[in-house]
């Protein structure tokens, strides 16, 4: 398997490098660091300046993959590092490139970098990271720049009790089984709407209660694969409020170190459109968030 990192050579990458470093290490995975570059081209019929603008690529993609080795020695410390290394230069639009890479060396993962400022990320992501997620026919991590490196000691995965939201859970656990470390699956009820009819006179303990009968009965099929032999665990929690925000509080609660968000699956023009909720956690979580569609989890 392979775990392809995109960086744009800034130091605001550096935390996206280390995560997907201590992913392929601890998988035994080549990992793949790639930088994207839209370079125009010489569209003359003019020998002189196709064979110049011909060089000219050749030289920045020596410069760049030199680059690519320096930024991971900086980024990554030797005894962090996985065995397998390979650096890709790809011109062509970053987020596109992103996806040609990936699929060219199968893949199973991407893992990118997300806004160097949180207060800014709450309005922007990032174009390119935001296209990814978009785009993306593979599970992809986006790394906050100001991220810790070097630990995945609890993971947390968001139901709503779709399809796709069990997709993530799946692989959640699959994950937190690679790391040895704690799984929280969490459900957030939205008022109104969600489990309750709220003409109903519902306060927080009914909340709690209706809400956790329903999260034990949708993992109840899941047992087998939310099961421990040892390790941490799972813990099942229900919030009410609006799930942007009640999740965040539980990252910052338990020190959640991933997030998995399952997205809808989609074709043709509707996988462009992510749902809302992703969008939101993808800018406001201080931790990693793995965006992942139903379809993902099996590979």
């Amino acid at each position: 398997m392979t775990v392809l990192a995109a960086t744009d050579l800034s130091k605001s990458s550096n935390a996206a490098i280390r995560y997907a470093s201590m992913v392929a290490r601890a998988r035994k995975d080549t990992l793949v660091l790639m930088h994207g570059f839209h370079m125009p081209r010489d569209e003359s019929s003019w020998a002189y300046f196709v064979e110049r603008a011909q060089r000219s690529e050749a030289q920045i993609k020596e410069r760049i993959l030199a680059e690519l080795d320096e930024v991971f020695s900086e980024a990554v410390a030797e005894e962090n590092q996985p065995r397998h290394v390979e650096f890709v230069f790809e011109a062509g639009r970053p987020s596109e490139a992103i996806g040609d890479v990936a699929q060219r060396k199968h893949a199973d993962l991407v893992v990118i970098g997300g806004a160097e400022e949180r207060a800014v990320a709450s309005y922007f992501l990032g174009s390119t990271a935001e296209e990814v997620i978009r785009q993306a026919e593979r599970p992809t991590v986006v790394v906050p720049a100001d991220h810790p490196s070097g630990r995945c000691q609890t993971v947390l995965a968001a139901t709503d009790f779709s399809a796709a939201s069990r997709a993530g859970v799946e692989y959640a656990a699959r994950w937190a089984r690679l790391f040895d470390a704690r799984l929280i699956v969490a459900h957030v009820v939205d008022p109104p709407g969600g489990l309750f009819d709220w003409s109903e006179d519902v306060d927080d303990e009914d909340v709690e209660r209706r809400g956790r009968e329903r999260l034990d009965e949708w993992t109840a099929d899941l047992e087998p694969d939310l099961e421990f032999e040892e390790g941490p665990g799972v813990t099942r929690l229900v919030r009410s409020g609006r799930p942007h925000e009640a999740l965040n509080e539980i990252v910052e609660e338990f020190d959640v170190d991933l997030a998995v968000m399952g997205t809808h699956g989609q074709r043709g023009w509707k996988r462009y459109f992510v749902g809302s909720n992703t969008l939101k956690l993808l800018r406001l979580l201080p931790c990693p968030v793995m965006a992942l569609r139903d379809e993902q989890a099996d590979n």
